[in-house]
C-alpha cells in the first residue's frame, strides 16, 4: 500500500515538476489532482462492485479541459491543464466503474488544484471540497463566491 502511494506521489510530482512537458505543457500550467470516493454505500450496477462510504473508487476516467486521468487504487487522479487556463468553470466528465456523470466546478485562480469528488449513485457525483494552492473551499463557499460577483 505504501509503495502504491509513493508511486502515485512520485508520478504526480513528475507531472507538476515538468508541467507535463512531454505533452507540450509549460511549467505554468495548472496542475489538477484529486480523489474520487464513495459518499454512501452503493452497488455500481455496471461493475457489480460494492463500495462502502468514504472508500476510494479505482479505474474511473476523470476528464476536464481536454485532459484525462484514470483513478488508481486510492481513487487518486492527476493531470496538467492547458497552458492558457487560469480559472473559471470547468466541466469534469467522470466515467467508469458503473459511474457516468458530469460535474461543473468553478475553479479559482491557483497553480495547484485538488478536487475531492464523492459518488452517491451511478449518475451523481458531488464536489466534497476543493483546495486551491492549499486553501480549502467547500461547495457552499464556491457557490457564494460565484454569486457574490454577479
Amino acid at each position: 500500500m505504501k509503495m502504491n502511494k509513493l508511486r502515485v506521489f512520485f508520478g504526480l510530482s513528475l507531472v507538476s515538476a515538468c508541467g507535463g512537458s512531454s505533452g507540450g505543457h509549460s511549467s505554468e500550467a495548472v496542475v489538477f489532482e484529486g480523489q474520487l470516493t464513495q459518499g454512501a454505500e452503493v452497488d455500481h450496477a455496471a461493475s457489480r462492485v460494492k463500495h462502502g462510504a468514504s472508500e476510494p473508487i479505482e479505474n474511473v476516467k476523470v476528464c476536464a479541459l481536454g485532459r484525462c486521468s484514470t483513478t488508481d487504487g486510492e481513487g487518486q487522479f492527476g493531470f496538467a491543464g492547458p497552458d492558457d487556463f487560469q480559472s473559471g468553470d470547468v466541466l469534469f466528465s467522470i466515467e467508469g466503474h458503473g459511474i457516468v456523470a458530469e460535474k461543473l466546478v468553478s475553479v479559482p485562480e491557483a497553480k495547484n488544484i485538488f478536487i475531492h469528488f464523492e459518488s452517491s449513485a451511478s449518475t451523481e457525483v458531488h464536489l466534497h471540497h476543493l483546495l486551491a494552492d492549499g486553501v480549502r473551499f467547500d461547495p457552499a463557499q464556491i457557490d457564494e463566491a460565484e454569486h457574490g460577483h454577479e
